[in-house]
This record gives structure tokens, C-alpha cells and sequence, in this order.
């Protein structure tokens, strides 16, 4: 049962603040995503771009820009070497 309602902490990380009615959607939508409560710290890196990161009970979701330029990146070089 402990483990049922142990506290996941979560850190958000985005490159402009996020007003608090997104931190409380992505803290209920991670909640429903890993089945316990989260308390989200939430930060800002300019170097995001845009997007967010999140680090959750030892996972993570990259969903930033920088990273989907990087893949993009990536993806085209391995066309062109083709």
C-alpha cells in the first residue's frame, strides 16, 4: 500500500516560465502516466528553445526542441550518406 501512494518527485524544464494552470495539468497528466502522485519543480534553461523536459520517477521525456533539431540533424545526414 506505501508503495501505491509514495510521492514521485518530477523536475519540468522549459525555456520560458509556465503559468501554474500548465504545471498543474503536466503534474495530473504524469500522475495518471505513472500511477502515483507527483510534486513538479518546474525551471527554465533558455537553451531548451522550446518545448519541455521532464525527469519523472527515473524517466525521462525529452519533448524540446532542441532535441527534435538534433534527431532532424541526425536523420538528414543518414539520408544523405545513402
Amino acid at each position: 500500500m506505501a508503495e501505491l501512494t509514495e510521492r514521485i518527485e518530477a523536475r519540468v524544464v522549459s525555456a520560458a516560465i509556465l503559468g501554474e494552470s500548465r504545471i498543474l495539468a503536466l503534474t495530473d497528466a504524469l500522475s495518471k502516466k505513472l500511477g502515483k502522485p507527483v510534486a513538479l519543480s518546474a525551471s527554465v534553461d533558455p537553451r531548451v528553445i522550446g518545448g519541455l523536459y521532464i525527469e519523472a520517477g527515473g524517466r525521462i521525456f525529452d519533448h524540446t526542441v532542441r532535441t527534435q533539431l538534433r534527431d532532424l540533424t541526425a536523420s538528414l545526414k543518414r539520408r544523405s550518406a545513402r
